[in-house]
């Protein structure tokens, strides 16, 4: 089955360039002026990607996706916000609304395609994943009734990571993994007996291995390095050195934050200064990657 792209810009020249590029890769492509209209082509044609400048007449860009998002029934369809607004308030914007991605124009054809590709990608994946992703929400419900701390701490530690993401310039798509291992990160809890607590940190911990276990049949592979490793550092015994380093990151963010919440459950008279002082220690000694560190002293001094 082909794809079907819906290109929404006021810009007649524009989406001829986007018809174009995106025909050439055998993806048909649909367009529409106003946000208005794309809006009711979005519920009627249900595209497998939707592409929208933000200066759209009648709905605007950032408006269409959040419509989109409040939508049960289109909720999950990819968007990408292309748009000749340059700046990061714009960008930040665009993820506040729900935008998959952003790009600006003008642009190479082929970082077009790419864009396009790993979106239409990720649609296929939401669409054969949506089933198991379903029973997923079901665990983390269970995982709230069993021990109701570990999520209220995850929340914190997904908030603090995709913080971290947005500063580092990962894509919406990557922050929404980041997020989901982290969620997923103590379901292990589920099949053990002894409560799991906020107060210790162990690398080695086995329910990292225990949790990787019980989602490996994911193809997620971002969720499921975070649940097997976000007790882990740079020296920790287990650190996965021979992965990529793209998954490196992922883990490196999340490990992080999880100490950093973890030293601030553990020694409560410690502020958050003298916490970051603490890390700063074991920085030097290349326990945690520096370039994150410095993105966490950023976001928690401001």
């Amino acid at each position: 089955m082909k794809n079907l792209v819906l290109v929404l810009d006021s810009d007649n020249s524009h989406i001829n360039i986007v018809k174009t590029t995106l025909e050439q890769y055998n993806i048909d492509v649909i367009y529409a002026n106003d946000g208005k209209t794309g809006l009711e082509y979005v519920k009627t044609f249900t595209p497998s990607l939707v592409i929208c400048e933000i200066t759209l007449p009648k709905i605007n860009g950032f408006q269409l996706c959040e419509f989109i998002r409040k939508n049960p029934e289109i909720s999950k369809i990819p968007l990408l916000i292309h748009t000749s607004l340059i700046g990061d308030q714009y960008r930040m914007r665009a993820i506040d609304s729900g935008s998959n991605d952003f790009l600006e124009k003008p642009c190479s054809k082929i970082k077009l395609y790419t864009k396009v590709k790993s979106l239409l990608r990720l649609n296929s994946e939401i669409s054969t994943f949506e089933d198991f992703d379903g029973v997923l929400v079901g665990l983390l419900y269970a995982l709230e009734k069993r021990n109701q701390k570990l999520i209220m701490n995850a929340k914190k530690v997904a908030k603090l990571a995709e913080q971290i993401a947005i500063f580092a310039n990962l894509e919406n798509s990557e922050i929404a993994l980041l997020k989901k291992g982290i969620y997923l990160q103590d379901i292990a809890q589920l099949s053990m007996k002894e409560d799991l607590t906020l107060t210790e940190y162990d690398p080695m911990s086995k329910h990292q291995e225990i949790g990787y276990q019980m989602i490996k049949n994911t193809r997620q592979t971002v969720v499921k390095n975070i649940v097997l490793y976000h007790h882990t550092n740079l020296k920790s015994k287990n650190y996965p050195h021979n992965i990529t380093d793209y998954l490196k990151y992922f883990i490196n963010i999340t490990s992080l934050c999880n100490y950093f919440f973890y030293l601030k459950n553990a020694f409560e008279n410690l502020n958050d200064k003298e916490i970051l002082e603490k890390i700063n220690s074991e920085v030097q000694n290349s326990v945690w990657d520096k370039k994150i560190y410095n993105f966490l002293c950023e976001i928690m001094c401001n």
